[in-house]
């Protein structure tokens, strides 16, 4: 199943193909000892293997990525590699300690930090047209009709309580009834009233709720965000067109606006023609993952008994 990481190089593959020129990468040296790189969130000093490029052409001052922390570099010295005058987690990243052979990528264009945010903002935006489905299960109680559903709870897609026995088939409930209201003796305001559940027996209620964003780089898709796997594909198409509408055309064409107009290369609707393709696909994607999701939990009805 793909993690988070697996998402962020998969968008990250689409939206570089677009780049006239790609980024420099290098990796933490372990040169000189401890202080010397960025052992600590509080080291000003790094040193990067693979930087040193004596015609300029590698890496240089400014913004740098070491691994998912963004690091704005005042000075450079090419003859050795260092970095000096080191601001930690810019532009919102977490300043984390780094150690030898970690990643390095020089003014990246699509610094990771923006393509986790573009994926968990598509996320967000998910519901309700594809909805995260969970599962709750609780012990029927005699006398009791209420039970306290989880607060991420949206809707109900189906109520099942096992039967007695040893037979462990479940029987669809018919008479239940899903309140986001309850007032305050339901914890988040959710509650479901099951009347045909016999005392004793597990309920078992699928339900809908919003999708859950993605945090450590080995989350797994499904399991973090309580969306099918193919709802995967939704999300990469999303966070792709996120990246690439918030973009600017000179970083899209690779060199200056005002270049490629002269070069007669790249029009300057370029950046939002890909945004529209890349929204368009998202669209999509997400029309056949709507379509898909409701036949495998299709509405069901019951009834009430007042």
């Amino acid at each position: 199943m793909a993690t988070f990481e697996d998402i962020i190089q998969e968008v990250l593959l689409n939206v570089e193909g677009y780049l006239g020129e790609q980024d420099v990468y290098g990796t933490v040296s372990s040169a000189g000892g401890a202080g010397t790189f960025w052992d600590a969130t509080g080291t000003t000093t790094g040193t990067v293997a693979g930087g040193v490029f004596p015609d300029g052409s590698g890496f240089q001052a400014g913004i740098i990525e070491v691994s998912d922390e963004l690091i704005y570099a005042t000075a450079f010295d090419r003859a050795t590699g260092i970095f000096t005058g080191c601001l930690r987690g810019w532009r919102g990243s977490t300043a984390v300690a780094h150690l030898a052979g970690e990643p390095v990528r020089s003014n990246p264009r699509y610094p990771r930090v923006a393509v986790k945010r573009a994926i968990n903002d598509t996320l967000v935006n998910l519901y309700p047209q594809l909805p995260a489905v969970r599962t709750t299960e609780f012990s029927a109680v005699g006398g009791q009709m209420r039970y306290t559903m989880p607060t991420d709870a949206r809707g109900v897609v189906s109520v099942r309580v096992d039967e007695p026995g040893s037979t462990g088939l479940w029987v669809e409930s018919k008479q239940w009834r899903f309140d986001t209201e309850p007032g305050g003796e339901s914890a988040g305001n959710r509650s479901i009233d099951i009347a045909d559940a016999v005392p004793g027996r597990t309920a078992r209620v699928v339900y809908y709720a919003e999708p859950t964003q993605l945090s450590g780089l080995t989350d797994v898709f499904d399991t973090t965000t309580g969306l099918e796997d193919f709802g995967r594909e939704v999300v990469v198409h999303g966070a792709t067109y996120r990246l690439i509408r918030s973009m600017a055309l000179p970083k899209i064409a690779g060199t200056s606006a005002a270049q490629r107009l002269v070069n007669e290369v790249s029009p300057v609707s370029v950046a939002s023609d890909l945004a529209q393709y890349h929204r368009e696909l998202y669209e999509f994607a997400l029309e056949k993952a709507s379509k898909r999701l409701r036949g495998q939990y299709p509405a069901r009805k019951h009834s009430t008994w007042w």
